[in-house]
């Protein structure tokens, strides 16, 4: 390891016993837990190093990762210019802000930081403006012209809230999130009053289809799910090898398969749909859904399996909260799903804050008003391709 100021730097966060990182990671979202964060590391190779605090005694206080983007996807969930500065019609230039050196997760889900949970609050935020301030000498290094740490949960924007400069200024997404609030079926079904007539009717015709579902690991099911998710990831137009998809399915198999539950849809002894999550603390976490287009029924197959088999998975388990993701908000909030705001903030080397930009502050601004409405059809309208 190499010393930065009071911040040590590690390569892999296999490095890190597991022991010191738990500290950390309780009650935090799971894509910013340690299987998770090297499952990416994987992925992402060389582009990725991790900051680290300790006190006196050896104590780890808190884990920052940090992505070199170079070369970034442009118009990508981390391409801080076009997808939020530049989309907003604000006077901004591109080399300002692109390629961002990125903070804390690269995965454009439910992120916050890795610090103590049990450090008092100015504690906290010390540590934290430590990290960030080591995350600076890396953008120099890196010649990365900003930093970002961007799809932050409540929790991540509570902890940068108060910090100058990095106070969150952009409403990146929204996460569609159910509160697991009842002890079974017939509860949810009576959650959702009137609108439950439409679940039963979608629950009927998918068994009446003779379509059974089972949870399982994703090692149990990897063949099928690499055909299923890549029948998706074709229909949206994603052209990646199929070589690709494969290794990354590997890759989450070897680091974070015991947290996976594969919701396999089978018609007789044949898969035709997955849905992959991970189970994780009290929460569960819906990450990737596949289908056979041609065999399906249109039996309501989506709604089966990435909503109500998890739902009577979390009530039959005891888990407390379900996070769908960025996407599908209409049908989600129909069926009981919330709109939670994914904040975050880009700081640049050389250009000012972006909330001094008028047309920023106004598409920023209805953004925020569309969220706030919890209308899923402003919501649906306003993030609507993101």
């Amino acid at each position: 390891m190499r010393e930065m100021a009071r911040i040590s730097t590690t390569d892999s966060i296999a490095q890190v016993d597991e022991s010191r990182i738990q500290r950390l990671t309780v009650g935090r979202s799971f894509y910013v837990s340690q299987p998770w964060l090297l499952s990416v590391e994987r992925l992402r190779g060389d582009q990725v190093r991790y900051l680290m605090s300790e006190d006196d005694d050896g104590s780890l206080l808190g884990l920052l990762p940090v992505y070199d983007q170079k070369p970034v996807a442009r118009g990508g969930p981390y391409d801080v210019h076009r997808r939020f500065l530049g989309a907003s019609g604000g006077l901004f230039r591109d080399e300002d802000w692109s390629p961002a050196l990125v903070l804390g997760q690269n995965s454009a889900f439910s992120a916050e930081f890795l610090l103590a949970n049990d450090l008092p609050a100015d504690a906290e935020k010390n540590v934290l403006l430590e990290l960030l301030g080591g995350a600076e000498s890396v953008r120099r290094e890196t010649a990365s012209p900003s930093v970002a740490a961007l799809y932050l949960n409540e929790n991540g924007s509570r902890q940068l809230a108060g910090l100058d400069r990095y106070e969150p200024s952009i409403l990146c997404g929204v996460d569609c999130e159910i509160a697991v609030a009842w002890n079974s079926w017939d509860d949810y079904l009576r959650h959702l009053g009137k609108r439950a007539t439409v679940v039963r009717r979608e629950r009927s015709t998918f068994e009446a289809a003779g379509y059974t579902v089972t949870v399982e690991p994703l090692s149990g099911c990897l063949d099928a799910s690499l055909v299923l998710f890549s029948n998706l990831q074709r229909k949206y137009g994603d052209s990646s090898p199929i070589e690709a998809r494969a290794r990354y399915l590997q890759i989450l198999v070897d680091e974070v398969d015991s947290y996976s539950r594969l919701f396999v849809m089978r018609r007789g002894e044949v898969v035709l749909g997955v849905c992959l999550a991970f189970e994780w603390e009290k929460a569960l976490y819906i990450r990737q859904f596949g289908l056979d287009y041609d065999a399906a029924v249109n039996a309501f197959e989506y709604f089966n399996v990435t909503i109500y088999e998890p739902v009577r998975y979390a009530v039959e388990h005891g888990l407390d909260r379900i996070h769908f993701g960025r996407s599908t908000y209409t049908g989600r909030m129909l069926r009981g799903a919330a709109a939670r705001p994914l904040a975050g903030v880009s700081v640049s080397a050389v250009a000012g804050v972006p909330g001094d930009d008028q047309s920023f502050r106004q598409w920023n601004a209805g953004r925020l008003r569309a969220v706030r409405s919890g209308s899923h059809a402003q919501i649906t309208e306003t993030f609507r391709g993101e």
